[in-house]
């Protein structure tokens, strides 16, 4: 309540939020930065009133909503673009297993700074804002590895909670938290687990084996209007 009455700026809210107890938050790799609340309801469900700590991600909302409205790609002799995220019905409306077990958050290597980036983001990762750095979550375990990825304290607008003034920095190294005990990402196991830091950095190369260069979205396609996202592909007529 407090923050609310804080934060409300006549009929609208300021650009931010607290994400407490998590770290980090807007554009960090930390909890605070990655991890969402969100609700369902629907006569669907066949289990309500309860709290699901299944892992999701943002893609499977779209491969969840193409069953619920009745698409069958797999039906249609067309070929289909190949979909990333998982249908997770069953662990949303059943509490049942996402079958998801970990999640990409971020990778990052020298080589992919690109002369099609938007310069002012491609000059930060010159400078080694972003530079070389593999972010995973796998279960309860989270990893950090490489060089230049940021490292956040709380943020300003936890102050409320007394949490504040841990300054944001860039870090280094490998850290692993169990998220389970330590949602917090405070207390580094890495050298505790060092085959569970392995095991991680085992599944790097697949995943650069198989990322995907994508169209960067910037002004010259014309989406960005007024610093808001627009649909930015032309269609035939």
């Amino acid at each position: 309540k407090q923050w609310y009455q804080r934060r409300v700026r006549g009929a609208s809210f300021t650009n931010a939020g607290s994400n407490y107890p998590l770290r980090g938050g807007k554009h960090s790799l930390q909890e605070g930065g990655v991890r969402s609340v969100s609700f369902v309801n629907s006569p669907l469900l066949q289990k309500t009133g309860y709290t699901n700590t299944n892992l999701h991600h943002v893609t499977d909302w779209y491969a969840t909503f193409q069953v619920l409205a009745g698409d069958h790609p797999e039906q249609v002799e067309k070929e289909q673009l190949e979909v990333d995220g998982l249908n997770i019905w069953d662990s949303i409306s059943q509490n049942k297993s996402s079958g998801r077990e970990e999640v990409l958050i971020n990778m990052r290597t020298p080589e992919e700074i690109s002369s099609e980036m938007d310069p002012r983001y491609a000059n930060s990762l010159v400078d080694g804002h972003m530079t070389n750095f593999f972010v995973i979550r796998s279960g309860n375990w989270k990893l950090f590895s490489g060089t230049g990825y940021v490292f956040e304290g709380w943020t300003s607008w936890n102050l409320l909670e007394g949490l504040a003034g841990k300054e944001e920095r860039e870090s280094s190294g490998t850290k692993l938290y169990d998220l389970t005990s330590d949602p917090g990402e405070e207390n580094d196991l890495s050298t505790e687990f060092p085959q569970i830091v392995q095991e991680l950095l085992d599944k790097a190369p697949t995943y650069r084996e198989n990322m995907r260069k994508i169209e960067a979205r910037n002004k010259t396609h014309g989406g960005n209007v007024n610093r808001e996202w627009h649909p930015w592909v032309k269609l035939p007529n």
